[in-house]
C-alpha cells in the first residue's frame, strides 16, 4: 500500500510555504497573485494534486445554483471522478468569515463535495457537513495558519492528500476535532473565569479588618477610645483625636 507523503515531508513543505509568505507577502496585492504564489503550491506540494491536470484540479469551477448563474469557485479537486474538495480563495490578509464563505455554502451541496476550504494563502479554514448532510457547517472543523504552524495539525492535513484521501476518515477526524475544540473552549472559559476571580482587586475593607484581626492588640502606648491616657510631663501637650488614636505620645507644649 502506498502511504504517500510522510508527515515530516508535509511539515517541511508547509514551513517552506510559510517562509515564502514571509518573504513575498508584502508584494501580494490581489487575489490572483495570492492563488499563484501560495494556494497553487499548497494544492500541489502539500496536498499532492496536479494543478495542471484538469481531471484533478478544476480552476474556475462552475455549478449554477438556483437563480445564481455564472458564479465560480476558484478550485475544485476531483478524486475518482467526483468533486471532493472545493477551494475558495481571498487576497492574502483578507478576512475569512461567513460572508466570504457564501459561495462555498451554495456550491457545497450542488457539487456533492464533502470538504470545503476557505483561504487567503496563509490561513486555511476547513469545513465539512457534520451538522446536517450536504450542508456546509457554519464553523470550520480545522484552522491551519502557515505563518504560525501547529505541528499537531499535520496528521489531519495528511488525510486530505491525494495518496491517502479517504472521506470517511476525514469526516470522522473532523467530528473528533469539533468536540475536542468544544472541550477546549469550555476549559478555556473556566480558566479565564477562575483567573478573573483570583486576579480580582482585594477587598480593602476586608484587608482593614484582617489587619485588625491579625494584630496582637493595641500598639504599646497607643491611645484607643476608652483606654487610659498616658500622662504627660510638665510642659508637654497631650495628643488629641487621630494623633491619640494612632498612639502618638505627648508632644512639647
Amino acid at each position: 500500500m502506498h502511504t504517500g507523503v510522510s508527515m515530516s515531508e508535509i511539515t517541511d513543505r508547509l514551513t517552506s510555504l510559510a517562509n515564502k509568505i514571509a518573504v513575498q507577502g508584502k508584494s501580494i496585492e490581489t487575489e490572483e497573485a495570492t492563488k499563484n504564489a501560495f494556494v497553487m503550491p499548497f494544492i500541489s506540494l502539500v496536498l499532492g494534486y496536479d494543478v495542471f491536470n484538469p481531471n484533478e484540479v478544476v480552476p474556475e469551477f462552475t455549478a449554477d445554483v438556483g437563480t445564481k448563474r455564472g458564479e465560480k469557485i476558484d478550485y475544485a479537486i476531483v478524486k475518482d471522478g467526483s468533486v471532493q474538495i472545493l477551494i475558495e480563495c481571498k487576497k492574502l490578509g483578507a478576512p475569512l468569515g461567513l460572508n466570504q464563505a457564501s459561495q462555498l455554502f451554495r456550491y457545497f451541496a450542488v457539487a456533492n463535495a464533502r470538504v470545503a476550504i476557505l483561504t487567503d494563502g496563509d490561513h486555511y479554514h476547513f469545513y465539512t457537513d457534520l451538522d446536517a448532510p450536504n450542508r456546509m457547517d457554519a464553523k470550520p472543523f480545522l484552522v491551519l495558519q502557515l505563518s504560525d504552524l501547529d505541528d499537531t495539525l499535520v496528521p489531519e492535513i495528511q488525510k486530505l492528500t491525494k495518496d491517502t484521501f479517504d472521506i470517511e476518515s476525514i469526516v470522522n477526524a473532523a467530528e473528533e476535532l469539533k468536540y475536542i475544540g468544544a472541550i477546549k473552549r469550555v476549559l478555556s472559559g473556566t480558566v479565564r473565569h477562575a483567573g478573573r476571580r483570583l486576579g480580582s482587586p482585594p477587598d480593602r475593607a476586608g484587608l482593614r479588618q484582617d489587619d485588625h484581626a491579625e494584630g496582637s492588640g493595641p500598639v504599646p502606648g497607643a491611645g484607643h477610645e476608652g483606654a487610659e491616657a498616658v500622662p504627660c510631663g510638665p510642659g508637654e501637650r497631650a495628643p488629641q483625636g487621630r494623633a491619640r488614636r494612632a498612639g502618638l505620645r505627648c508632644a512639647p507644649g
